[in-house]
């Protein structure tokens, strides 16, 4: 329910009041980015954390898609969605937010001021780290979503090849070097390869599908029109954009002049040695699972 303002509101026997003092259409159109800042905050509730890793960390996780296609000119690369987005750090905030580039259907506000959007593979993971947030409270085994660009794509490829055509069920620690590297990492080492039911079921024996299942990207991606880019981001005030250019936006360093489709060329299946992954849940010892 949103707040409305009257037309009467604020009057004052005082003489001209402070400017701080709101009323009116002044007083509505504050109401109302408070209210979609709240809408917004409680949509982004109900989707997945996006996998981001602070330098020197390290994080370990197990992959729920990521086959490489093994026919036709594709070949060799991932099987997997991608899209382009722009990262906007509203208010200077650290933590980004990510909304789809609509150049490929209208003219995109974020594009035309300068917020490059990138391109990005979409990969669902489970982020076996514990983590605990200012409140003290404790997160382990959360779904998230790891969007990947150039050079990472290029490195999990290997990674897919070397587990046998695929990262579906992959155990894989992750690390990142520096604050130059991406943010979603730049060392990636298979631990194991296990059957996704046999994961999800180490993650939670009773509702172990919903763990394992692939998220609905229409729903995690944030999709604004050129509209209500505008109306969000203020790209019609006179003092300019709402938020911070592209220069200030958060990027993953290293990685920005990359281009995609990639990996060419790249052949798909096993590496030489790569053991065989188990056929089925009943095959694995759920204690030998690495977390």
């Amino acid at each position: 329910m949103g707040i409305h303002v009257g037309a009467g509101a604020g009057k004052t026997n005082a003489g001209t009041k402070p400017s701080w003092l709101l009323s009116g259409d002044a007083a509505q159109e504050v109401a109302n980015e408070h209210q979609a800042a709240a809408d917004e905050r409680k949509a982004d509730r109900d989707k997945s954390w996006r996998f981001y890793m602070k330098p020197d960390n390290e994080a370990r996780l197990f992959f729920l898609n990521g086959e490489l296609m093994t026919e036709g000119e594709e070949k060799g690369s991932f099987d997997i969605d991608f899209v382009e987005e722009h990262a906007v750090r509203p208010n200077g905030s650290k933590v980004p937010k990510f909304y789809v580039c609509i150049s490929s259907t209208e003219t995109c506000p974020l594009c035309e001021s300068g917020n490059f959007a990138a391109f990005v593979g979409l990969f669902a993971v489970i982020d076996t780290t514990k983590f605990t947030n200012k409140e003290g409270k404790v997160f382990q085994n959360k779904k998230k979503i790891l969007a990947a660009k150039g050079q990472s794509i290029k490195k999990l490829a290997k990674k897919a090849q070397m587990a046998g055509g695929s990262l579906v069920g992959v155990v894989m620690d992750v690390s990142r070097s520096d604050s130059r590297s991406a943010t979603v990492g730049d060392e990636f080492e298979i631990v194991g390869t296990f059957p996704l039911e046999a994961l999800g079921k180490r993650v939670d024996s009773k509702n172990w599908e919903q763990v394992i299942a692939i998220p609905d990207w229409a729903h995690e991606l944030t999709y604004l029109s050129a509209a209500e880019q505008r109306e969000k981001f203020h790209f019609d005030a006179p003092a300019g954009p709402g938020y911070q250019t592209s220069s200030d936006a958060p990027t993953y360093a290293g990685e920005d002049n990359d281009e995609l489709p990639i990996p060419g060329g790249a052949n798909s299946g096993p590496a030489p040695g790569t053991p065989p992954a188990p056929d089925a849940p009943g095959e694995v010892d759920m204690d030998q699972i690495p977390f």
